[in-house]
This record gives C-alpha cells, structure tokens and sequence, in this order.
C-alpha cells in the first residue's frame, strides 16, 4: 500500500539522502523546506517510492522504484496537483511518456478532437488598434483572473491567484493575451512542439467579451507568429464546445485523428 506522509522527519532525510537519485535541485528543495511548503513522501513498506514538491511541481523517483508504483504515484498526482518537472531513471521516464502518450490518444477519440492546420510562410497584417501582451506584462492587466475563470469553467479546477501568475510564467508554457481598454480579454498559450507542429493550449475569451471577433484576432496573432518557423499547429477542442470547433475550422484547422498519427488534410 502506497501511502502519503506530508511531514518530513529529521530521522527520514538520512534514507531519503540514500535511496533517491541525489541531485542539486532534490537536495535544495529537502534543505529549503518549510512548514508552509511541505514536501510530499510517497512510500510503501518503509521504503521511499517518490518525493513531490507542490510549491516547484517537482517529482522525483528514486532509481530502484518500480514502473507500476512510480505510475500509480504519477496518476495520483496528476489528479490533484500540476505536474512539470519529473527527475527518474531514464526506463520510468519512458513508461510514464507512454502512459501520457495513450492518454491522450484515449481521450482526443472519447470527448477532445484533435484539429491540425499548415502553416505558410505568409503572414497577415493585423490592426494596430489592439496590443497584445506576454510575460509579466499580462498579470497587469487581468490575465491571470482570465486563467482562473478558464480553468475552472474548462477543465473543473480551482487556481488562486498566485498559482495563475505563475503558470502566466512558466517555462514550458507561452501565453500570450489580448489587451483592449486596460483589461486582457483573450489569452492562449503555445505548450510545446511535437515533429515540427506547434501545440496550442487553447484560446479563450471572457464571456462578457465573446461574440466580439477578439478570439479570431488573438488566433491570427498567434498563427502568425508561427508562420515559417513550423510545419503546422495542432490542438485539442471538447467536441461539445460548438463555438471552438467553428472558430478553429474557419481558420483552416481539420480533424486530424490521433496524436500518433496526425496528418494534416
């Protein structure tokens, strides 16, 4: 039985020193931790299975833990905190790629479509009365509230104000957003490349600013961005989400089945 422990015992930092991989960021997080920012300890029969900071969303395994326990762990996880950063041996890493792998297959064919789209080397001129914001800059302007409503409306989970600055700047994740009258209407993200496609998080606009064409100008912004620099952008839209599938079709996006083996149309 896997069971979670949230404080962290002087006694316990000898065993945890031996049995995980030790590394400069690992041994930091141990050292730095606070009441306030507890670190989370996995194990089962004594024996340490995995170490979670939820403050960095870091996950650690040590090398000897098995495929199974380390994905049980990683689903749980998954479930309950963001995931970013996964220090294992190089096996777990690959186990847990697949688990991601056919995760996202299962789900884009249950309820998300996967849409696909070429990108040319042509860009489109767009108005200057708009500004469009990344960075530090979109906190200024309500970008990160814009976060928070999309997440709970979206995808059923709660983000407090400081969790929302911070995934505005995280590294694995490109937000851009839409300023109009000191107040950023629209936000998307750019969340990594797969084969030379660009992934978009998604587009969203507050519902007191939608039906205003702010999403089609935020998408050409972002499109054009991209253009020459990958072969296309791909993206997942819930199939119950009638006004997303419309806006992404009319910019030339398509079905494009699984993530395996997407193709353009």
């Amino acid at each position: 039985m896997i069971v979670e422990c949230k404080t962290l015992a002087e006694t316990e930092l000898g065993v945890i020193y031996r049995q995980l991989l030790l590394n400069s960021k690992l041994l930091a997080l141990i050292e730095n931790q606070t009441v306030a920012d507890p670190i989370q300890i996995f194990k089962a029969s004594n024996k340490q299975l995995a170490v979670f900071h939820p403050k960095k969303n870091s996950l650690f395994f040590p090398a000897a833990t098995d495929p199974k326990s380390a994905l049980d762990i990683f689903i749980y996880l998954k479930a309950n905190y963001i995931v970013k950063i996964i220090e294992c041996a190089e096996e777990l890493a690959d186990k847990i790629g697949d688990y991601l792998q056919k995760l996202s297959e299962n789900y884009s064919s249950a309820k998300m479509l996967l849409m696909s789209k070429g990108i040319s080397e042509d860009s489109t001129s767009l108005s200057s009365e708009f500004e469009f914001l990344k960075g530090e800059s979109l906190s200024d302007f309500g970008a990160d509230v814009l976060i928070a409503k999309f997440s709970k409306e979206r995808l059923n989970v709660i983000l407090d104000e400081e969790e929302a600055k911070k995934l505005i700047l995280s590294p694995s994740r490109a937000f851009m957003g839409l300023k109009v009258s000191d107040e950023v209407v629209s936000i998307a993200a750019w969340i990594r490349e797969i084969k030379g496609y660009r992934c978009l998080s998604y587009v969203y606009t507050d519902e007191k600013y939608r039906g205003q064409g702010f999403s089609q100008l935020l998408l050409s912004k972002l499109l054009n961005d991209i253009s020459g620099k990958y072969k296309g952008a791909f993206l997942f839209v819930d199939k119950s989400n009638i006004p997303a599938l419309n806006l992404y079709r009319k910019f030339g996006f398509r079905e494009s089945g699984c993530l395996a083996q997407m193709k353009l149309k």
